[in-house]
């Protein structure tokens, strides 16, 4: 007789569609501010960066380059005004920029 055997299927590969959340947008808040511990001519400002919308699937930087989540710290001399920039890119590949100047604290004669 003949025995019955197991056959195997092809897994069949799923689509699963994208999350839609609105559009893309990026927020920031300074989480805190202040002299660098480690360098007292340094300004150290810690931002969290919030982005809603998109595919839900993030990516952050900061003035071009990939952090590794969504807060970030900034680094300054004393004294120099900081331009820069936040990007967030989701998994579609939209980008939103914001962009932000920090202007120079505890500076001797500034007013």
């Amino acid at each position: 007789t003949n025995t019955p055997r197991p056959t195997r299927r092809p897994l069949t590969p799923t689509v699963t569609p994208l999350r839609y959340l609105g559009p893309l947008s990026l927020d920031w808040v300074i989480e805190s501010q202040g002299r660098n511990p480690a360098n007292g001519n340094q300004w150290l400002v810690v931002a969290n960066l919030v982005a809603r919308g998109g595919d839900g699937q993030y990516s952050y930087f900061h003035d071009s380059l990939p952090v590794s989540g969504s807060r970030v710290q900034i680094i300054n001399q004393t004294c120099r005004n900081k331009p820069g920039s936040f990007w967030v890119q989701d998994g579609t590949g939209e980008i939103v920029k914001k962009s932000y100047y920090l202007f120079a604290p505890d500076c001797p004669g500034a007013q």
